[in-house]
């Protein structure tokens, strides 16, 4: 081959080889096709890319991908042939690492100051709450921190004391109650020392005393996690609200480390039970120096970040799949709270690979044998910690290496670590952070409506009244309904004797959309709650009966469902029937539904226009990520009830006793006010509301656009009076909203951040399309309501 062509390739029987700086090209042309991918011929087997023939080879090996994948794999074998370190060099690092330690470390004094601190503020607290007490818990306590951490506060309490109360007492300070962990901020004075106050936050102190315990058993590990975070912070990776990790993350990935290693420097612990300690004569050494190479060769080159996760719990390797979780980027798990990746933070590839390059281009630092110039005293060896210091900070832009002492690098092997990319959690865009995100909907500024028109209102009327119309079951289709239960009901009480099946859902609470599948709930005569029935195999004894049943076609149970059910298909009808046993919860919330929409027709017309607006918007499916119908119902209902005047009251506040009256389900007080024809009587703002359908749905869109606060407060159907996300400790979700009666229940905790915004935009742009007033409808929309929708 020629050295001097940049691209030489040829062939032998099945291979290619390209001589271009050793990459190498697979033929696969006499193997089996890879799948959608018939004509590939070639496979790069640093960048993963299929190649057709020679020609597209030579322009894929020209490609900046190519030749940054190349670059990488030859930084990879250097320095994975970089010699061990030489004692010397081991004892410099060693002295180095203290220097750090010593400057930026939390010392007994310091600790003894935030002692003191959280005594001062415990005193205060018994002064309004003498039943409550206060506790260290994170980098303070664990002396995994620096002299400038944050002081993390948590306080314990009594059953009976609520969270909410708690932290309130503080409100003469910042607050952050809309933080996953509501906290409380404040600065002491003397120290200067920002504190932050949490309450039950029972998972972190867990954490930290199994950090603290480690520390305590081998310093060492204090030692190593203060320069990993200390090297985190210089690179400017340490800060989670910008993209980057979580300062504990750290010290979880060193302590994964020590415990990896082929002699572990520390036991895999995990609860009081278990001692700590190591069994005898298996307790391993080693300098500080030294471990704090491995420690970055173990995550610049060994261990594989795509496969597994860094677990502190187990010994063996967990994987990613076993988790559940993506192969993208790191992955840590929290010893106390093991469905979090606590490194989810990461969520940008290009923020990883620099961590990835800071890693290596450390590494490569210190593992280098450095060169010694004739000017340099003996003690310059002690000045790594300086040199390292120094490299960093120059703007973060760059590790430069000086020629100057023995900390010097050969400046052929000079490695270049530029700031990371700022990438915004939000949109995963480059260039701004999630609190500048455009994409932000609170930073969306919307346009000013004009004027509704009488004309247009009279449309928004029919558009409305259509929807119901158009989507509604008839009454032929109810009555279907209600002889499919009774048909099913005789059936299975030839195996089931006392058996009783109801409707519920949307089959019966007035807002059933046509062909919609039904509902029903099983229970059995003389028992009020299915304590001491074996829930599952009933449920699956039930679908040996279905099947028997001619008329009755792909009989499924699903037992593992939070209530079990029987999915079948009716086969005359056409619809998907579930059988749910002593779901009685939902058929109470079935009749609440119904009492509402008894009350006045615009109710109904409001909800149907709802479903067909989050239906034709794609966003009204639950088991995509979205929010379910019900939970839209209730949005209807909240806005009814907070619209000046209301068009329907709060029925679960209506009550002729001094006393509300409870009516328990499941632990739930299922009371509400049954008796509409009596309402003009009990509620004085009956029929005040005028307001045509018309002018209430853009009304709604208005509402939840305009003024309603997602962040501070809940939809919430059982009360008038604001209720707060705090409150209710639901502070880290999109939109909330309660189940009326299962109170612990927020139908919208599965929403992701993408979804919240999809739908919100679904919102806004309905609120520009039916709060604008066209004169002329075009030619080519056959009908009002397909202009609309």
């Amino acid at each position: 081959l020629n050295p001097g062509h940049s691209v030489s390739i040829f062939f032998r029987e099945h291979w290619v080889f390209s001589t271009v700086k050793d990459t190498l090209l697979m033929l696969i042309d006499k193997g089996p096709p890879f799948f959608g991918y018939p004509s590939a011929k070639y496979t790069c087997n640093l960048c993963d890319v299929l190649i057709e023939s020679v020609a597209f080879a030579h322009k894929h090996i020209k490609e900046k991908r190519h030749k940054k994948s190349l670059k990488e794999k030859q930084e990879e074998q250097l320095l994975t042939a970089l010699p061990p370190p030489t004692p010397s060099q081991i004892k410099a690092i060693g002295v180095a690492i203290e220097n750090v330690v010593q400057e930026f470390g939390l010392s007994n004094e310091d600790l003894e100051e935030r002692l003191n601190i959280k005594t001062v503020m415990e005193n205060l607290l018994h002064q309004k709450l003498p039943e409550c007490s206060l506790r260290l818990y994170g980098s303070s306590y664990s002396r995994f921190g620096f002299k400038t951490s944050d002081l993390n506060i948590d306080i314990q309490f009594p059953a009976n004391v609520s969270k909410t109360i708690l932290l309130k007492s503080f409100t003469e300070v910042d607050a952050d109650f809309h933080a996953r962990i509501p906290v409380v901020v404040c600065r002491e004075k003397q120290s200067g020392l920002i504190c932050k106050v949490s309450a039950g936050n029972e998972n972190a102190c867990l954490t930290t005393n199994h950090l603290a315990a480690l520390g305590k058993l081998e310093p060492t590990v204090v030692t190593l996690v203060i320069v990993f975070r200390y090297w985190a912070k210089l690179c400017c990776v340490d800060r989670p609200e910008e993209g980057g990790l979580s300062p504990y993350v750290f010290a979880l990935m060193v302590i994964f480390f020590l415990q990896q290693r082929k002699e572990p420097f520390l036991p895999v612990y995990l609860g009081s039970w278990v001692p700590l300690v190591f069994d005898s004569g298996q307790q391993c050494s080693a300098p500080a120096g030294q471990l704090w190479l491995e420690l970055l060769r173990f995550y610049a080159l060994e261990f594989n970040m795509a496969d597994f996760v860094i677990s502190i719990r187990l010994k063996e390797a967990v994987s990613r799949e076993s988790r559940d979780w993506p192969k993208k980027r790191i992955a840590v798990e929290d010893p106390y709270s093991v469905k979090r990746n606590v490194a989810r933070t990461l969520n940008s590839q290009l923020v990883y690979e620099y961590i990835l390059h800071c890693l290596r281009a450390t590494y490569k630092y210190f593992a280098l044998p450095h060169k010694k110039s004739a000017k340099s005293s003996k003690n310059s060896i002690l000045n790594a910690h300086e040199e390292k210091s120094q490299m960093l900070h120059h703007g973060k832009d760059a590790i430069k290496h000086k020629n100057a002492d023995l900390q010097n690098l050969d400046s052929r092997t000079s490695a270049t670590v530029v700031s990371p990319t700022v990438v915004c959690s939000l949109c995963k865009r480059e260039g701004h952070l999630k609190r500048d995100c455009p994409e932000d909907l609170k930073k969306i500024e919307l346009d000013p409506l004009p004027e509704l028109t009488p004309k247009f209102s009279v449309i928004l009327d029919q558009v409305c009244v259509q929807c119901y119309h158009d989507f509604s079951p008839s009454i032929v289709e109810d009555q279907a309904r209600e002889h499919i239960r009774q048909n099913l009901e005789n059936f299975i009480r030839h195996d089931f004797p006392g058996t009783k099946l109801n409707l519920f859902g949307s089959s019966k609470n007035g807002f059933g959309f046509k062909e919609s599948d039904l509902d029903i709930c099983m229970t059995i005569d003389g028992l009020e709650t299915a304590e001491g029935l074996d829930c599952i195999r009933i449920i699956e004894d039930l679908a040996k009966v279905l099947k028997k049943q001619s008329g009755l076609r792909s009989v499924l149970p699903i037992t593992t469902a939070k209530v079990p059910i029987v999915k079948f298909f009716h086969v005359r009808s056409g619809l998907e029937v579930d059988i749910s046993l002593y779901n009685t919860l939902a058929l109470h919330n079935t009749r609440l539904l119904s009492s509402y929409a008894a009350i006045d027709p615009r109710v109904k017309y409001l909800c149907y226009t709802m479903k067909v607006f989050t239906k034709i918007c794609d966003i009204g499916d639950a088991s995509r990520g979205s929010l379910s119908s019900y939970a839209y119902t209730l949005m209807v209902l909240y806005f009814l009830q907070q619209r000046n005047p209301p068009v329907i009251p709060v029925l679960q506040e209506i009550y002729e006793e001094p006393k509300k009256p409870e009516i328990l389900v499941d632990g739930w007080n299922v009371y509400f006010f049954d008796k509409i024809d009596e309402l003009s009587v009990v509620w004085p703002d009956y029929g005040k509301n005028t307001e045509s359908v018309g002018q209430l749905w853009l009304g709604l869109l208005r509402f939840y656009t305009e003024d309603f606060d997602f962040k501070e407060h809940v939809i919430c159907i059982r009360s008038k009076n604001l209720l707060t996300t705090f409150k209710k400790q639901w502070t880290s979700k999109y939109i909330v909203i309660e189940d009326p009666f299962d109170l612990n229940h927020n139908l919208g905790a599965g929403l992701s951040r993408k979804m919240t915004n999809f739908i919100m935009k679904a919102f806004i742009n309905g609120r520009r399309l039916f709060g604008t007033p066209i004169k002329v409808f075009p030619k080519e929309y056959p009908s009002k309501m397909v202009r609309c929708f």
